[in-house]
């Protein structure tokens, strides 16, 4: 098949803490001709600073924003595609919301907001905007075919108290439980299932 040249998306990272450095820096320069870091944002010039010549390395035209007014001059450029929004949870759901509305396609750290009150607001409000961006949460396991069988396995059986989702070949420590539904009364008879599946570690996927 004959070859397809893409233009690299143009990400801005919101955020220049640790988990961006240690998390997200690594994954995207070995994805460099698939997405470019054509900016990095901290509300701290500092940490901006300490950031810029990591990822200088693999991107040497990012820009370093920081505080507020920098923040909406990065939002007013055209060349950013998208943003990762990488920030304490306190905060992290208000700049996502404001880069949305600039037009910025959005991936967002988890969890999204301190309450599922503030998120259904959020999502309310996204509904609303004239234009909508991709709006994405960086989780990995809604990918995972074992998450993709235990939805099945949800809707197929009956009452289901509690699913568990182990790596079989990790650690028990790799194990995770859902919990679709709390029943009290049944305290005799629950319906399980296991299912085993490789359960990937890392914070994205660029394909």
């Amino acid at each position: 098949m004959p070859e397809t040249n893409h233009k690299p998306v143009q990400l801005a990272l919101i955020g220049a803490g640790l988990f961006t450095k240690d998390a997200y820096v690594p994954l995207l320069r070995r994805h460099a001709s698939t997405v470019q870091i054509c900016a990095v944002w901290s509300r701290s010039a500092k940490a901006t600073d300490i950031l810029l010549p990591l990822i200088q390395e693999f991107a040497p035209n990012v820009k370093g924003f920081h505080g507020d007014d920098q923040l909406d001059k990065l939002l007013r450029d055209p060349n950013v595609d998208a943003v990762a929004v990488v920030l304490p949870v306190q905060v992290m759901l208000q700049v996502a919301q404001k880069c949305l509305k600039a037009g910025k396609h959005v991936l967002q750290e988890k969890p999204v907001a301190q309450s599922v009150e503030v998120v259904n607001r959020a999502i309310k409000d996204f509904h609303q905007l004239s234009q909508q961006p991709v709006w994405a949460l960086a989780e990995n396991y809604r990918s995972e075919q074992g998450f993709h069988k235990a939805c099945q396995m949800m809707h197929e059986l009956e009452t289901i108290i509690k699913v568990k989702l182990s790596d079989s070949s990790a650690s028990a420590a790799s194990s995770m439980s859902i919990w679709p539904a709390f029943y009290p009364a049944c305290t005799t008879s629950t319906s399980t299932e296991t299912c085993s599946d490789a359960m990937s570690g890392s914070v994205l996927r660029l394909h």
